[in-house]
């Protein structure tokens, strides 16, 4: 999934009753997508680069970053 993609999909569920989220772990470099149902693990460059929109906002922070739109 690129930047875009998940961009896209944040965006797309932000007044959902289930909004997409995205997680990255810095210190594992690792990341994953929840659409609302399923998550899946999402490339961490990639993951990373979509973080940098200013439309999303840190909703937690266990357990690395938790993001939605």
């Amino acid at each position: 999934m690129t930047a875009l993609q998940i961009l896209k999909l944040l965006k797309s569920t932000r007044n959902n009753a289930r909004p997409a989220l995205l997680w990255l772990n810095h210190e594992r470099r690792d990341a994953a997508v929840h659409d609302g149902e399923i998550a899946r693990g999402v490339d961490y460059g990639e993951a990373k680069m979509a973080r940098t929109d200013p439309a999303l906002h840190i909703i937690d922070e266990t357990d690395g970053e938790t993001l939605a739109a």
